[in-house]
């Protein structure tokens, strides 16, 4: 499959995924569909952003961010995964806290850029091609997907 239709094929899952949650909530998502977005979200905002923006600029992903890691996991992005997950070192007990006005006052020491930085720049030197991997998740689990989108992702 080439990058155009990999990426092609995690736009059209996403879209169906996003639909589904406006017609319903995301608690009405399964679980291979919450993975996937996950990851993708992930992905986005550290390309986006960096790594530093999941738990300085954003509640919601700061707040999951063991859910991030878990999904990440889950669509077998170990790399990733694995340079997420060290990141979390540096909150007190490498526990993340819950709340974006917490994290913000700890991240407001001298360092904090310099950990972060490196640390996005390992997540891109070694982590998992996102399309790739959420492709590969997509066909693993393409049973399930096609079930609830009542579409075929194996064409």
């Amino acid at each position: 499959m080439t990058t155009d239709q990999q990426r092609a094929l995690v736009h059209q899952c996403h879209e169906r995924i996003k639909a589904r949650i406006r017609q319903h909530s995301w608690r009405s998502i399964s679980e291979e569909e919450r993975h996937f977005e996950n990851a993708l979200a992930l992905y986005g905002e550290i390309a986006g952003n960096g790594l530093v923006s999941i738990f300085f600029n954003s509640q919601y992903l700061g707040d999951m961010a063991d859910e991030l890691l878990d999904s990440l996991r889950a669509v077998d992005a170990r790399k990733a995964a694995e340079v997420f997950g060290r990141s979390f070192a540096y909150f007190p007990g490498g526990k993340v806290p819950e709340g974006l006005n917490t994290r913000q006052k700890l991240l407001g020491r001298k360092g904090d850029d310099e950990f972060f930085d490196k640390l996005g720049e390992e997540f891109y030197a070694r982590a998992e091609d996102c399309d790739a991997q959420l492709c590969g998740y997509i066909l693993t689990h393409a049973a399930e997907f096609e079930r609830l989108h009542g579409a075929s992702y194996r064409d």
